[in-house]
C-alpha cells in the first residue's frame, strides 16, 4: 500500500477524477493518507484520520513511508500561519491543518524542515474547554460544498474541524456524525457544544450544528449555512430572527463528552 501527504495548503477532494467533479472534501496542508487506486493523472485516496475517500491529482500531493511524519503533533489554531522550508519558500497554512513532528516552532514533511508563523494546538493539549473559542474563529467564513478552511467551509466540514482542534475525532458527513453520541432527548436538556441535527422532509440527515447557551440559558447554534453564523434554536429547529422563518427541522441531539 502507497501512502501520501499533502504539502500545499488546500488540495480539492473530487467525487471523481476530473477537475469538473463534484468537490466532495478538502485535504488539508499535513494530513495523511492511503492510495487505494490510481490512474494515470489522479490518485484515489483514502484518509487516514477520518476514512474519508476521494480524487486527487497527483500533482498536488506527495508519496512517502506511512511511518514518515506519520500523524499530528499540532494544529494550526489560527485562521493563517505560514511555513517557510529550508530553501525560503512560503506556504499559506489555513486553520485546522496538521503540523507533523511539530516542535518550537518547526516541523517535518517528508524530511523537509520547515519553520512555522502563526498560533498551534498541541495534539496532546487538545481541549474541549476550547471548543467555543475555536468556533468562534470561524464566524463569517462563507459557505463552501466540501470546504473545510477559513476561506469557505460545509456544515459538517466545520463541526469536525473544530472537534478535532478540541480532541474529539468526527467523520466527515453530517450523516455519519449523527451515529455517534449520546442522544439527547429534548432541547432544553442540551448543553454548549452538543450537536444538532437536522433533517429533510424524507427524514435524512442534511445539516449540523454547534449548540451554545446564552447567560440565559436560551439556545443558540453556530453553524454553517450561508456563512458560519449564529441562530436561535427551539424543539422545531432553526429559527432565523433575520427572516421571521424557520431555516431547518431538528431531528436530534448527540453529546460526544
Amino acid at each position: 500500500m502507497d501512502y501520501g501527504k499533502c504539502n500545499l495548503s488546500i488540495v480539492p477532494g473530487r467525487s471523481e477524477p476530473s477537475d469538473r467533479a463534484e468537490l466532495v472534501t478538502q485535504i488539508l496542508f499535513g494530513e495523511d493518507f492511503e492510495i487505494v487506486d490510481e490512474n494515470k493523472r489522479w490518485y484515489h485516496i483514502k484518509l487516514i484520520a477520518d476514512s474519508y475517500d476521494c480524487w486527487v491529482d497527483k500533482m498536488q500531493v506527495v508519496l512517502m513511508e506511512r511511518s514518515a511524519n506519520e500523524g499530528a503533533s499540532a494544529f494550526v489554531s489560527g485562521i493563517d500561519g505560514e511555513a517557510v522550508d529550508m530553501k525560503g519558500s512560503k506556504t499559506r497554512i489555513p486553520f485546522g491543518s496538521v503540523l507533523p513532528s511539530y516542535e518550537e516552532g518547526s516541523f517535518l514533511i517528508d524530511d523537509v524542515e520547515y519553520t512555522f508563523t502563526g498560533d498551534v494546538i498541541l495534539s496532546g493539549e487538545a481541549s474541549t474547554d476550547n471548543l467555543q473559542v475555536l468556533a468562534d474563529r470561524l464566524l463569517n467564513t462563507p459557505y463552501l460544498w466540501g470546504g473545510r478552511t477559513s476561506y469557505g467551509i460545509d456544515c459538517s466540514g466545520y463541526t469536525q474541524t473544530i472537534f478535532r482542534l478540541a480532541g474529539v475525532a468526527l467523520p466527515r458527513d453530517s450523516g455519519d456524525q449523527a451515529i455517534f453520541g449520546e442522544e439527547i432527548e429534548h432541547v432544553e436538556e442540551s448543553r454548549n457544544s452538543d450537536l444538532a441535527f437536522f433533517e429533510n422532509e424524507k427524514s435524512k440527515i442534511m445539516h449540523v450544528g454547534i449548540i451554545r447557551l446564552d447567560e440565559d440559558n436560551n439556545r443558540h447554534i453556530i453553524h454553517a449555512s450561508g456563512k458560519v453564523r449564529v441562530d436561535s434554536l427551539d424543539e422545531k429547529g432553526i429559527y432565523d430572527k433575520e427572516t421571521g422563518t424557520y431555516t431547518h427541522r431538528i431531528s436530534h441531539i448527540s453529546r460526544y463528552f
